[in-house]
């Protein structure tokens, strides 16, 4: 009889066990999608003031007189105003084109002294789409372009020319978002069509399984180190996805002693 007992103990406990087991899955999942919905809007937050700041730059009359009377004067002004736009980080490179996407103004920080400090974006010597451009790879690091229309007038008149600001990635200081989310949590940020990943720094595989903007996670998968748990997320009004990947095993361990202590019940009873 006692063994009788004991096993349909140990049948209710195991079942008990997946339920927790399969409660708390379901919590990993809604954390993930929660918690990439919180990153994806963080970095959306993120970019306003630079793309705001850029496409306020870009009215200012020095631009506009120097992109029609091209002399050493007008010019002084321009490449002035622009200064402005890599004063405050070293890693941006300034370029103002005409209407024919030719580079007129090419404006860099000065070296920089110490070897830990942001890579060296390469000079933007065409035009690329307006508005935040996909994640590219540099020996180092990755950047990305913001670039905006300079106008004749006032926004949305005729285009007499392009200014593009290209800037390093970095989070600053390091680590400040796997704080915000938790430090079990994996995050990357890649382009929509998937050509690069990265882990906030420098480039990365993409996430695993593929991501699917159909479905936007959360998806389950195995790997290395035990299951995991992901979800993708859009950053609006950019080019990009936000992936945040939480460890399944660590999100179920308040689970793990349930079944051993049950079993030891059930064999004292």
């Amino acid at each position: 009889m006692s063994v009788l007992v004991a096993a349909v103990l140990s049948v209710v406990v195991w079942a008990a066990y997946r339920e927790v087991d399969s409660t708390l899955t379901r919590a990993a999942s809604e954390r993930s999608r929660a918690t990439v919905g919180q990153v994806a809007n963080l970095f959306e937050g993120l970019m306003r003031p630079p793309v705001a700041e850029l496409r306020k730059v870009a009215t200012e009359p020095a631009l506009r007189a120097f992109l029609a009377d091209r002399t050493a004067e007008n010019r002084a002004a321009a490449e002035a105003v622009l200064t402005k736009l890599i004063a405050s980080n070293s890693s941006r490179h300034v370029a103002l084109f005409d209407a024919k996407g030719t580079r007129l103004i090419s404006l860099v920080p000065p070296p920089r002294l110490d070897a830990t400090g942001p890579i060296d974006v390469p000079e933007a010597t065409t035009v690329t789409g307006e508005g935040l451009s996909p994640f590219r790879a540099a020996q180092g690091g990755v950047y990305m372009d913001f670039v905006t229309a300079v106008s004749s007038a006032f926004p949305g008149f005729d285009r007499i020319g392009t200014l593009s600001v290209r800037n390093a990635l970095s989070v600053n200081p390091p680590g400040v978002i796997g704080q915000l989310v938790g430090r079990d949590a994996l995050i990357k940020m890649g382009n929509r069509d998937g050509s690069v990943w990265v882990d906030l720094a420098d480039t990365t595989v993409a996430p695993a399984p593929p991501v699917d903007l159909a479905t936007m996670g959360p998806a389950r998968y195995d790997a290395a180190d035990g299951p995991r748990i992901g979800a993708l997320a859009e950053i609006r009004d950019t080019p990009w996805l936000a992936w945040v990947e939480l460890s399944r095993e660590h999100l179920l361990a308040p689970a793990r002693p349930f079944l051993p202590r049950k079993r030891l019940f059930g064999a004292r009873g």
